[in-house]
């Protein structure tokens, strides 16, 4: 390829690389900003794999944008309770209010329930922390700070699957 080719495709890159940017801080989803600035989601995880500072720039950008919008969200859901919008109303609570969070309680029977409980409450505690990616607990007031090494972890699998190791 000859030097003015790429000097001009390295240009348009940049400038197409800038509007994307513009996009994501407007629409702050990969696949949304990609179709507005016209440029393919490939392209754009291309240009991440392959320029690093493009990559944390768009992180940044992505980051201030979703912020933007749940500003914008949640003004509108403001106005909404202002006008008495029952629905909003229930969603703030429910949020926000102790009183109107979902909760779930667990009840086991038999000789092992304690140990049933601790499984079904790490259990449900994992299934929270992939979904949201941040620590939840079942229940605040009973925190299970048992841990064990990743060995005995394993072990236990094994065992419970009927291997030895």
């Amino acid at each position: 390829m000859k030097k003015d080719k790429i000097e001009t495709i390295a240009i348009r890159q940049s400038k197409e690389k800038v509007v994307v940017l513009e996009k994501l801080m407007e629409y702050p989803i990969i696949s949304s900003a990609c179709r507005a600035a016209g440029v393919g989601r490939a392209t754009f995880y291309r240009w991440c794999d392959e320029d690093v500072s493009f990559a944390e720039m768009a992180q940044r950008v992505l980051s201030k944008g979703k912020y933007h919008v749940s500003d914008v969200a949640l003004s509108k859901l403001l106005n909404a309770i202002k006008n008495n919008e029952p629905w909003a109303i229930m969603f703030w609570l429910r949020h926000n209010h102790p009183d109107y969070k979902a909760s779930l309680n667990i009840k086991a029977e038999g000789p092992n329930k304690e140990g049933w409980m601790r499984k079904q409450t790490k259990l449900l505690q994992f299934l929270a922390n992939r979904k949201t990616g941040k620590e939840v607990y079942v229940d605040d007031d009973e925190k299970d700070t048992e841990e064990k090494s990743i060995d005995e972890s394993i072990a236990e699998l094994k065992k419970a699957l009927g291997e030895q190791g």
